[in-house]
């Protein structure tokens, strides 16, 4: 089994806070890691021994509120096969579950699942669907136990492109806002920010963001966020200038400033 083809359990990610990693231009490898995260008093495993699939990618990790984990990945032949879907598996018990399949609206690719816990504890579950990212569609469902999950429906009516969260979780600003990291890709890379005030039932989108001329190329995507003082937020984004982005904005993500290096 490679490191590409699992998921590396969520003692990882609790454990990195407590490393002092190098700065070193040589990489870590597996083992290294996994021998700086045990020391640090984490723990190192796997969501599953046997693929499930051929292909496992972009895996999305939540706690519930009784402390169960959740984790959700797009799974296949191949990514952007027809045949890939949405796969969940659930640790309790110090253990994690067989993984199933949990989502397949249509035969053609699923991409991207999101998981998120709102302030009410209920797990939403945002994924892709579609053959190709630029017309991708999003699709959400919701849990209040991590077991029984709704239907598939459409997030937003008539969506091309991708609205709500593309990659990250949204967050819940100070004012209960729900704000949602998103981007398209069929006219170069464009981010921008869905918002919903009403627990995530409907979204509003702002404009796409205006980016520094410093980022060449296609542009920018899959923004993720955070709230440093009531109404003031900020994203990070991946972009084709190979470096990270930034933007801002002092209105509670209504508009934002343009996208900088």
């Amino acid at each position: 089994m490679t490191w590409a083809s699992t998921i590396v359990l969520l003692g990882i990610c609790l454990a990195m806070s407590a490393l002092s990693l190098s700065a070193s231009a040589e990489p870590l490898t597996p083992e290294d890691f996994r021998e700086q995260v045990l020391a640090a008093g984490g723990d190192v495993g796997f969501v599953f021994e046997e693929l499930p699939t051929p292909s496992c990618h972009a895996s999305t990790l939540a706690e519930m509120p009784n402390g169960d984990l959740l984790c959700a990945w797009f799974g296949g032949t191949h990514e952007n096969n027809p045949d890939v879907a949405i796969w969940l598996a659930r640790y309790s018990e110090a253990q994690w579950s067989e993984p199933e399949l949990v989502a397949k609206v249509e035969e053609s690719a699923h991409w991207n699942p999101v998981l998120f816990v709102s302030p009410d504890g209920d797990v939403h579950l945002y994924f892709k669907v579609g053959p190709q990212i630029p017309s991708w569609r999003t699709y959400w469902m919701k849990s209040e136990d991590g077991h029984e999950w709704t239907e598939p429906a459409p997030l937003v009516p008539g969506d091309e492109g991708g609205r709500g969260p593309v990659r990250c979780k949204p967050i819940v600003l100070s004012d209960g806002t729900w704000l949602a990291g998103a981007s398209t890709e069929y006219d170069g890379w464009r981010p921008f920010v869905d918002r919903s005030t009403d627990g995530g039932e409907t979204w509003e989108r702002t404009d796409y963001w205006e980016l520094d001329e410093a980022i060449t190329g296609p542009g920018a995507i899959q923004p993720t966020l955070w709230e440093s003082e009531p109404g003031h937020v900020h994203a990070l984004l991946r972009t084709t200038a190979g470096r990270i982005g930034r933007a801002d904005s002092t209105d509670g993500g209504r508009t934002w400033g343009p996208g900088y290096l």
